[in-house]
């Protein structure tokens, strides 16, 4: 059994409790970081794409995702990064702007709307009770299905899957591929990753050493972002723009505004329940603290769209 760290911070966050130590808890955190700050350059480049300005929307996932991730550990305890989800960025450029028609200003309006309405099913309280009524069988097959949500998407940064009409294309696999400089990166930092996870290392942060090694890696190889968010005087334009009560009267407001909560809701759903799965923060299938997390989750979505940026979400 580790060590256990007893301090302040240790009591407050139950780390006894949960057999684990502060120094623990910070690689975790440090992991977690490097783990997702890939949004900062990617959600601007997508958002870019719905005529959006890439510093605004720089300025507004740095602040939101920080904001809603402080006060998830702080407020309600629990070790959940939040912040702009992928399957939301391009649903709000590539459908909701793009094809649908909205400007940038009532997409976000409708960001905000679905937020409230998260909201208002955890007050009532829906959304826990549909948590509870969820069998144990099937919490376990959602612990599964983010990972495999996890691999799918690391594939794809690996080029070695590509997606055809929303689904992976297996028939993009070939030898090219599969010996990219992409998927080499991913083969060697797996293997750092396997390995110093291995018993017989008793390695702490092995997570943590993979990504630098492969941000090294990429580095080496010139795999560099294609549209690299920058900060400038631009990055305020955002704030406050979003059209909360003119969107209210676009025909596509209530479809559209669907979409984003559902999206959120169940998508909420499955990541509080898989990604505690495997650890002892859950209990007979029940996260605590995990009404708080809701608030978070749905103010989160609320405060991003005042920003500038697309629905906040809970990062696998």
């Amino acid at each position: 059994m580790a060590t256990i760290t007893t301090s302040p911070a240790g009591d407050y966050f139950g780390l006894e409790a949960r057999e684990s130590t502060l120094s623990r808890e910070v690689i975790a955190g440090i992991s977690t970081y490097l783990s997702l700050a890939y949004i900062f350059v990617v959600n601007p480049s997508i958002l870019a794409n719905a005529h959006m300005n890439v510093s605004a929307v720089l300025f507004a996932t740095v602040i939101a995702s920080g904001v809603a991730t402080i006060i998830m550990g702080l407020w309600a305890r629990l070790p959940f990064a939040v912040a702009p989800g992928l399957e939301m960025n391009g649903f709000f450029a590539f459908v909701v702007v793009g094809t649908l028609g909205l400007s940038w200003q009532d997409a976000l309006g409708t960001v905000f709307w679905s937020g409230v309405l998260c909201v208002l099913l955890t007050v009532l309280p829906f959304r826990q009770a549909i948590i509870d009524s969820i069998p144990s069988g099937l919490k376990i097959n959602i612990g599964v299905s983010v990972g495999v949500f996890v691999a799918t998407i690391g594939l794809f940064l690996a080029k070695i899957v590509a997606f055809k009409d929303g689904l992976p294309d297996l028939a993009s696999m070939h030898t090219t591929s599969l010996a990219s400089h992409e998927a080499v990166i991913m083969y060697i930092t797996f293997a750092v990753a396997f390995l110093l996870g291995l018993k017989l290392f008793k390695f702490p942060g092995g997570m943590l050493v993979s990504i630098i090694v492969g941000a090294i890696l990429c580095r080496v190889f010139g795999i560099v972002a294609d549209k690299p968010a920058q900060l400038s005087s631009d990055m305020f334009l955002a704030i406050g723009q979003a059209n909360i009560l003119s969107v209210l009267k676009n025909p596509h407001f209530a479809p559209v505004m669907l979409v984003f909560f559902i999206v959120d809701f169940y998508g909420g759903i499955g990541k509080f329940i898989g990604l505690t799965a495997a650890t002892n923060i859950q209990s007979q299938g029940k996260v605590p603290n995990i009404e708080k997390a809701l608030y978070v989750d749905g103010f989160g979505t609320m405060g991003g769209s005042l920003l500038g940026t697309s629905s906040l979400i809970t990062f696998v």
